[in-house]
């Protein structure tokens, strides 16, 4: 059995996922899921935050923040 990867060498060797968001990041409205977070790896190329979001019943959910906003247009309708 053969397996055929192709590399996308910008996420490789760049870091994409941050460990905070900065101020100039575009958040989304729609949720995080296992399957958004891998739609974002996949098919997007800039870099992202994710933003932990406490609701007023005080539910905690998670939602990405996109540093270019055609990015978070594109997550918003596919997910939103």
């Amino acid at each position: 059995m053969t397996f055929e990867y192709s590399i996308d060498y910008l996420t490789w060797f760049g870091e994409r996922k941050l460990l905070f968001k900065p101020n100039h990041f575009v958040r989304s409205s729609a949720r995080l899921t296992n399957e958004s977070e891998l739609w974002i790896l996949k098919n997007l190329k800039g870099r992202y935050a994710l933003v932990v979001e406490v609701s007023e019943n005080f539910d905690s959910y998670t939602i990405p923040a996109f540093e270019d906003p055609t990015e978070a247009t594109f997550y918003e309708l596919t997910w939103g």
